[in-house]
């Protein structure tokens, strides 16, 4: 008995997935249709042309790249912090605490004007 109950589940199984794969059968040719295209062959010949250009465009601008590569002179970096002094951390405390006090007081002059 319990293998006549497991044939059974076992077909309603193969009947949905043959629904299924028929489905999706009748999609895959839709597809093509949905985006422009007569059939899959015509999409991979304007695949390919679309990739053939692309690599076209790619070396273009690699010959282009290493052109003007060429003739850019070359920059030297200057490091601003090696002209810069060492300063000790309570004075580096002690600019920024000025730096901060003057804002403040710039601040409450403009809003003084404004008033």
């Amino acid at each position: 008995m319990w293998n006549w109950s497991k044939k059974d589940r076992l077909k309603n199984e193969i009947s949905s997935n043959e629904m299924k794969l028929t489905q999706a059968k009748s999609s895959l040719e839709v597809i093509p249709a949905q985006h422009g295209f007569a059939n899959v062959a015509e999409f991979k010949r304007a695949y390919n042309l679309a990739k053939k250009k692309l690599s076209e465009a790619e070396e273009r601008q690699k010959q282009w790249k290493k052109e003007n590569e060429e003739q850019k002179p070359v920059k030297q970096k200057v490091e601003a912090n090696a002209v810069r002094e060492k300063v000790s951390i309570s004075k580096r405390l002690e600019q920024n605490k000025e730096q901060v006090d003057r804002e403040i007081k710039k601040e409450k002059s403009r809003e003084r004007e404004c008033l």
